[in-house]
């Protein structure tokens, strides 16, 4: 038995609620069906413990947006893909989303990235010019950065000391 049933409309987006730990691995099972889906997202970069990897974090939690070719048979969706709940619903009724909004969403993880790209760049310590401690016993305290190499040369208080890379945040004066 197949997870949809009767045919639907060519562009039907519906919005499925899902355990939001398990959106990822929903999607590649409706991937596996032959049922496209997504979620708005972006790429995040976890430490723990001395190792690191990378994650997908979800802009919008517990909504996986599925297009839809037929009606579903949401007890099977049920059954065969734990953490699906179910889909948002009014009145008895599937609640559609229109296309235009679907693209929008595509785009939004996409621009989340750019914009944290940016975001990264535009704080990124440069020699001359002027960064702040974030973390360690000098956290808060503005220097000028005088070399960078393996090891940041900083100036702080006419000494030159060295501090590593991370510890600093630029400072952008207007």
């Amino acid at each position: 038995m197949m997870l949809l049933d009767v045919p639907l409309g060519p562009d039907t987006w519906a919005i499925a609620n899902v355990r939001a730990q398990s959106m990822g691995t929903i999607r590649d099972k409706l991937h596996a069906e032959g049922v496209y889906s997504f979620f708005p997202g972006r790429k995040v970069l976890r430490h723990r413990f001395g190792k690191k990897w990378t994650v997908e974090r979800a802009e919008v939690p517990g909504y996986l947006f599925t297009k839809l070719t037929h009606v579903p048979n949401g007890d099977m969706w049920r059954e065969r893909l734990p953490g699906f709940y179910g889909f948002v619903m009014q009145r008895g009724q599937i609640v559609t989303v229109h296309p235009s909004i679907i693209r929008r969403l595509h785009g939004l993880s996409v621009e989340a990235q750019e914009l944290e790209a940016a975001r990264k760049d535009m704080f990124r310590v440069r020699e001359g010019d002027m960064a702040r401690f974030i973390t360690g016993a000098l956290a808060g305290h503005l220097v000028e950065v005088a070399q960078i190499g393996n090891v940041v040369t900083v100036l702080l208080d006419g000494r030159k000391i060295k501090a590593d890379l991370g510890s600093l945040e630029r400072v952008i004066v207007a």
